[in-house]
């Protein structure tokens, strides 16, 4: 294009905002454009605002993994028990499951930054409680909060959707699940960092190892505050809904008149409350077991779990290569069998278990089991529906996997209290034979559901 007439469009007496989205504007209609996708699909992307979508998605799931080593030693020292900790846990998933869909409903009728400021100052709010409470009920409310304010993925889903064409659509989605686990699972290596940090006290604030974390959150989010004010845009449906349309349009010349399973589709529902439950058992007594257990330091706790976190993360990445020889199903029986073998070990009453043992089952589990079973037990979910609303039932998903993860956060904290850690692995183990039985008996209908897609999809 020429660059007189860039200079005519965009004088510089306009605001910067209408530079912008005049700049955007040529960039979608310029001779590169071919039925409203560019050649380069990514020299129109606001990778300023994706950035920023990042960062968000990080600080929300670092309000899990942050706290995962010191979790424990905190609500100990404002005088919890175990059975609180299967609360405490259970309670961040309370706020994210009450506010999610709130959330959505609010970013549609006013912005998705707006929401994001609001969930920012709320996680804010929700970290200075923590860091400052006198007392356990405070302790809890402020996990609530956190909860509420960290119920950004769909959030963050739709700002990709928005702004991403079709073809980038689904790499987006990826590095945002990448961000997420790393909040997750790696960050927990952080807690060694700053238990070298020097512990001082100002009046009723307290620095040390066990508010570190919530002080880091509060500092992180305070600045995101900035960030989000500064640099974040919502995105133009338009930017991908030309490429959209066409591609809905030439899909609905090959509609299907399957529709999906039923039982299939409750399998997997099934199967996910089980990956997401277990994990959630391992989140509430895991660090606790190390530290009181083995004597573990809560640094040394953090190092442990964030080191699992990054076994993890390679088997994440390695999904894409495993399923060139695998399929959805022998990856969800493959997830199944080794959750089996990772708690069964640590359930039998063979006396106390070796801290080399205990992190080698943890890691089955842990690093490896729930990455490849969850996901091949998503992918598989979406790949059944048919016919039927797929954002809601993708949201029954999601909302049943938070459930699961309250249930049996406060069941393990119960057991745990009652009659020790191995009636928690029981626990686990029994529900794992379980999800192996329904997984069995719908084995079948898996191949021949997906037989069905593959066909429909010709």
């Amino acid at each position: 294009m020429d660059p007189r007439v860039v200079e005519e469009k965009i004088p510089l007496l306009l605001s910067k905002k209408e530079r912008v989205n005049a700049s955007r504007g040529d960039c979608l209609f310029d001779g590169n454009t071919v039925n409203g996708v560019t050649n380069d699909s990514s020299s129109c992307l606001d990778w300023g605002s994706l950035l920023v979508v990042y960062l968000v998605t990080l600080l929300s799931e670092s309000s899990r993994g942050l706290f995962l080593a010191s979790q424990w030693p905190y609500l100990e020292r404002l005088g919890g028990t175990k059975s609180l900790l299967g609360v405490f846990v259970a309670l961040f998933s309370v706020g994210r499951m009450l506010s999610t869909v709130p959330l959505g409903f609010l970013s549609d009728r006013f912005s998705i930054k707006t929401v994001y400021l609001w969930c920012t100052v709320c996680q804010i709010f929700g970290h200075f409680l923590y860091c400052v409470a006198p007392r356990v009920s405070i302790l809890l409310l402020s996990r609530v909060l956190v909860g509420f304010g960290s119920a950004t993925m769909s959030i963050s889903r739709a700002h990709v959707t928005k702004a991403t064409t079709l073809l980038d659509r689904t790499k987006h989605f990826g590095y945002l699940s990448a961000v997420q686990f790393v909040g997750f699972a790696v960050l927990p290596l952080a807690n060694g960092a700053l238990a070298e940090l020097p512990m001082f006290s100002w009046a009723f604030i307290v620095f040390d190892p066990l508010t570190l974390p919530g002080w880091t959150l509060f500092a992180a989010n305070s600045l995101a505050l900035l960030i989000i004010i500064l640099y974040y845009r919502d995105p133009e449906s338009t930017v991908s809904s030309s490429s959209d349309d066409n591609y809905t349009k030439s899909a609905s010349f090959y509609p299907s008149q399957h529709r999906p399973d039923f039982s299939v589709l409750g399998a997997c529902l099934f199967l996910n409350v089980c990956f997401r439950g277990v994990i959630a058992e391992f989140e509430t007594i895991s660090s606790p077991l190390m530290i009181d257990m083995y004597h573990v330091s809560v640094a040394d706790t953090g190092f442990i779990i964030g080191m699992l976190g990054c076994l993890g993360l390679a088997w994440y990445l390695s999904l894409a290569w495993l399923s060139k020889f695998l399929g959805d199903a022998q990856l969800t029986l493959m997830g199944l069998l080794l959750l089996l073998i990772g708690t069964l070990w640590l359930a039998i009453p063979t006396g106390r278990p070796s801290f080399i043992m205990f992190l080698f089952n943890m890691g089955l589990v842990w690093s490896v089991a729930y990455p490849i079973g969850q996901t091949a037990v998503l992918s598989l979910f979406s790949k059944v529906l048919k016919n039927v609303s797929v954002g809601g039932f993708l949201g029954v998903f999601s909302a049943l996997g938070s459930f699961a993860r309250i249930i049996f956060a406060c069941l393990a904290g119960g057991l745990w209290s009652i009659g020790g850690f191995r009636s928690v692995f029981t626990c686990a183990v029994i529900f794992v034979v379980a999800s192996i039985f329904v997984f069995a008996f719908a084995f079948t209908s898996f191949h021949e559901q997906l037989k069905v897609q593959g066909r429909s999809n010709i």
